[in-house]
């Protein structure tokens, strides 16, 4: 679950491509993963913020 959450090889979303396995493990790693995607978001815009 802690990979890069935009990057995936077809350009899509990875809670997008794994869907399902996505919506499985959410209610598990919920706040975990609320707190970290809020910090990758936050990361991406710093660092990609002139190539957007």
């Amino acid at each position: 679950m802690k990979s890069i959450p935009y990057f995936h090889y077809k350009r899509v979303l990875l809670k997008e491509y794994y869907a399902e396995d996505y919506e499985r493990l959410k209610p598990i790693y919920e706040d975990g993963l609320s707190a970290w995607l809020q910090e990758w978001e936050r990361y991406i815009n710093t660092q990609y913020r002139e190539a957007i």
